[in-house]
């Protein structure tokens, strides 16, 4: 199966060798686990390879995305403001939630910028455009198929209530994904530790284990075969 690289040390290792290509992940976690950052270094790596990579932001502001990464990947500034420059990383921050409005921008940039790469942060915002669950599951699974369809690979960011790992509770947004990561913001010896784990990825081997990860200057750094307890 041909698979993406996201770019990220240590977690293409855990992945066999990266994303399956046309698929969508659901990145969950608590608030301050690293979800945004993980997702923009996705784009960022690709489009350093010469892959164009759209960022859909449904709370934050473009400019506060684009600061924050910059910020926390000082050394990366140069290839941030490179890709920016290039269009290979683009970042949108729709003035409505209209599910219509949404799907019609993504195609036409898809398609005019050769997209590839797509984050949508976070999608627990759209789930407001639906008064039942039904509706919204629907709606999003026929979503998720049409970006599949139109060749990009996704990183779909979600919101959820836990940060520890023993409260984790899975959602509908678990069982749309094509893979699933978790990632945790664990508390240990009054200290904060973030951790991921790859709970899903269909058609596709990878590693099962809780490892560590740390957000630095020049990146995140997955810590492959480290025990976080």
């Amino acid at each position: 199966m041909a698979k993406m690289l996201t770019g990220i040390k240590g977690l293409d290792d855990m992945l066999h060798g990266g994303i399956p290509h046309n698929k969508n992940v659901a990145l969950c976690g608590g608030p301050g686990c690293g979800k945004t950052l993980l997702s923009f270094e996705f784009l960022l790596f690709g489009a350093k390879q010469g892959e164009a990579g759209l960022f859909i932001t449904l709370q934050e502001s473009e400019k506060s995305i684009l600061s924050n990464a910059r910020a926390t990947f000082s050394e990366l500034s140069e290839d941030i403001q490179l890709a920016i420059n290039d269009k290979k990383l683009i970042i949108h921050k729709p003035s409505s939630l209209d599910m219509n409005g949404l799907l019609s921008y993504i195609e036409k940039t898809v398609l005019e910028k050769n997209i590839k790469r797509v984050v949508i942060d976070s999608a627990n915002v759209l789930k407001l455009n639906f008064k039942d669950n039904y509706t919204y599951r629907l709606t999003m699974q026929e979503f998720l198929i049409f970006l599949g369809n139109m060749e990009c690979t996704m990183l779909v960011n979600y919101e959820v209530s836990y940060s520890e790992r023993d409260k984790m509770k899975f959602n509908l947004e678990q069982f749309m994904a094509d893979g699933i990561i978790n990632v945790y913001n664990l508390v240990r010896q009054e200290k904060r530790i973030r951790a991921l784990e790859i709970l899903k990825m269909r058609g596709t081997q990878h590693e099962k284990n809780l490892v560590p990860f740390r957000i630095t200057t020049n990146g995140i750094q997955v810590f492959v075969g480290e025990n976080v307890y």
